[in-house]
């Protein structure tokens, strides 16, 4: 599997997750993690979460080829001193 096709699998489950949480946040539905109730909240921070994620990774699957992504090694070369 190529990287595009990787960033596009990883922001569809992401963008399920966050579908999700938001879902059971509109609709309030309960959450039992090892018997334990899991407060709405955590949904909200989970959809948020979940959602940046799948618009990163959305992001990254649209860049075109060859472009390094922001902050990686390959564009600061140029800024090394040695």
């Amino acid at each position: 599997m190529d990287q595009e096709r990787f960033n596009r699998v990883a922001a569809t489950a992401f963008a399920v997750v966050a579908a999700l949480h938001a879902t059971r946040l509109v609709r309030g539905w309960d959450a039992v993690v090892a018997g334990k109730a899991a407060p709405l909240w955590v949904s909200g921070v989970g959809a948020v979460v979940a959602g940046l994620l799948s618009g990163w990774a959305l992001s990254l699957s649209r860049r075109p080829r060859g472009v390094p992504a922001i902050g990686s090694r390959a564009t600061g070369r140029h800024l090394v001193s040695r």
